[in-house]
C-alpha cells in the first residue's frame, strides 16, 4: 500500500484492518502475517494541503513509506486487490489520521527483477497507448480484458520490435514457430577411389582395469575375445588412457571403434568380471572451489 499517510506511533496492524474495512473486505488479524513500513523516510516532499501540523507531522511531513502486508492466503490477497480496483480512488479519509486525506494505492509487491520488468512493460504501454496495465499472479493483463499475456512473453515481443496490439486494442498472442534443424543428407552414389567416406566411429569407456595392464594387453584381449563373435575381429582405431582427478589403484581407457562393432564391446559377456564399461560421454568439467582461509576459534 503506497501513499498512505505515516504518523508517529501508528499501529500498522490497525491501519491495514481499517483500510480493508474501507475497501469492503472482511479482514481479520489472523489473516495477516506481518505489516510494516519499509524503506527510508523521505522528508523533502509534502502532500498538497498537508500543513505538517498535528500529532503525526513528524513522520508524515514527507512522502510516506509503503506499507508492506504479508497475508496468510493468496485468496485473501486477491480479494483485497480486487476490492481496491473496484473502489479505485479511495482515500485515507475516515482512518482516524490527523493528516490530510490522500488517495490510497494497493498493488502487488514485486521482486526487483519483476519490478524492473513491469517498468519496461509500462513504458511500452505508453508507446502503444494502453490505458491500463497491472500485475496479477505474475501476469500482465493488457487493454483487452479477454486476453492476458505473460510479462516475459510480452517483453520478448517488445524486444524484437513487433507490434503486440491489433487495431481493436487487443493483445496479439503469437507462438514462435519452432526452429527447424538442418538435417544432413547422405550421398547415394557408388563409392569411388578418388573420394571415400570416413568410417563412423564411437568411443567406449572401459574402467577398473588392473594397474599393471597396458594398451597392448587390452588390444590383445579384444582381438582374441572377438574371434567367433563377428565376421572380422573388432578393430580398435585408437586407445587412450584417461587421467583421473583422484589417485586410484586402477586404470581407465577410452577406446575408439567402428560404429557397427560397438554392440560387441557393449555386451556383458565380452568383458571379464569387475570391468566397468559404457559409451564414452566425455570428460567431466571440474570446478575448483576458491580457497578459504580458516581460523581456529
Amino acid at each position: 500500500m503506497t501513499n498512505l499517510p505515516e504518523e508517529n506511533g501508528e499501529n500498522p496492524m490497525h491501519l491495514i484492518l481499517s483500510v480493508a474495512s474501507k475497501l469492503g473486505v472482511d479482514l481479520h488479524e489472523s489473516d495477516v502475517v506481518s505489516a510494516e513500513r519499509v524503506g527510508a523516510r523521505n522528508r523533502r516532499s509534502r502532500a498538497p494541503g498537508d500543513s505538517g501540523e498535528g500529532a503525526g507531522a513528524g513522520a508524515g511531513a514527507g512522502r510516506p513509506r509503503p506499507l508492506v502486508v504479508r497475508l496468510t492466503r493468496r485468496a485473501v490477497k486477491d480479494e483485497l486487490m480486487t476490492a481496491a480496483r473496484v473502489r479505485r480512488g479511495a482515500t485515507s479519509a475516515d482512518l482516524g489520521q490527523s493528516s490530510a486525506p490522500r488517495p490510497i494505492y494497493v498493488n502487488e509487491r514485486l521482486t526487483k527483477t519483476n519490478r524492473q520488468l513491469f517498468y519496461k512493460v509500462r513504458e511500452a504501454g505508453r508507446r502503444e497507448s494502453w490505458r491500463f496495465l497491472w500485475t496479477k499472479k505474475g501476469r500482465t493483463p493488457g487493454p483487452g480484458h479477454s486476453a492476458t499475456l505473460d510479462t516475459h512473453w510480452l517483453m520478448t515481443l517488445l524486444v524484437f520490435g513487433r507490434s503486440v496490439v491489433d487495431k481493436d486494442g487487443f493483445i496479439l498472442v503469437e507462438k514462435r514457430s519452432p526452429r527447424r534443424r538442418n538435417r544432413n543428407k547422405r550421398g547415394t552414389a557408388p563409392a569411388a577411389c578418388s573420394l571415400k567416406a570416413a568410417t563412423p566411429t564411437v568411443d567406449i569407456y572401459v574402467s577398473r582395469v588392473h594397474a599393471n595392464m597396458a594398451h597392448d594387453n587390452i588390444m590383445r584381449y579384444i582381438k582374441e575375445r572377438s574371434v567367433g563373435r563377428t565376421e572380422q575381429p573388432v578393430q580398435v582405431l585408437a586407445i587412450e588412457r584417461l587421467q583421473s582427478a583422484k589417485q586410484t589403484d586402477f586404470k581407465s581407457f577410452r577406446l575408439r571403434v567402428p560404429a557397427d562393432q560397438q554392440k560387441v564391446l557393449l555386451n556383458k559377456d565380452f568383458w571379464p568380471a569387475g570391468i566397468v564399461f559404457r559409451r564414452y560421454r566425455g570428460a567431466k568439467k571440474t570446478i575448483k572451489s576458491p580457497a578459504i582461509n580458516s581460523a581456529r576459534v
